[in-house]
């Protein structure tokens, strides 16, 4: 309290109103005059430091309401930032490591694709299973790359 009274004392109004004959009085937060006939400047004194508080208790919680949007806005720009400088390039590398993987297990499916044609027609055991063992290999392969089970 003694910082704001000091801060108080400082204004216009104190100074109109003030006198060596007023003294503050902290413990009944106000303006006493030591002489009865300055009764009426204590008592104005006392009104424009009471509401002096009132503004400064406002202004105070306006202050606490900016410090806490400013914090909002300082994680929004850091989170911006994060997602700039890390975030988008880690998509970007995401997406040319999925187009490569997309790419081999096209290949994978055509060749595939060539063997079964390759052997259809042929009672050839060896070549049917080596024909069926690709095949189950194409989709274990992708199942695992896509990220299924």
């Amino acid at each position: 309290m003694s910082e704001l009274i000091q801060e108080f004392e400082k204004t216009t109004t104190f100074k109109y109103f003030y006198s060596t004959l007023l003294e503050f009085d902290e413990s009944l937060n106000c303006y006493v005059a030591t002489e009865k006939w300055r009764n009426k400047e204590a008592e104005l004194l006392t009104a424009a430091w009471w509401m002096f508080q009132e503004r400064q208790a406002t202004i105070n919680q306006l202050n606490s309401v900016l410090n806490e949007r400013t914090k909002e806005w300082i994680q929004a720009i850091e989170c911006g930032t994060y997602f700039e400088n890390v975030a988008k390039p880690l998509r970007v590398k995401n997406d040319a490591l999925q187009k490569r993987i997309d790419e081999a297990l096209f290949e994978m499916q055509q060749l595939s694709l060539m063997l079964s044609k390759d052997i259809d027609g042929y009672e050839d055991p060896a070549q049917i299973c080596q024909s069926e063992g690709v095949d189950m290999g194409v989709r274990i392969l992708e199942k695992a790359l896509r990220g299924g089970s």
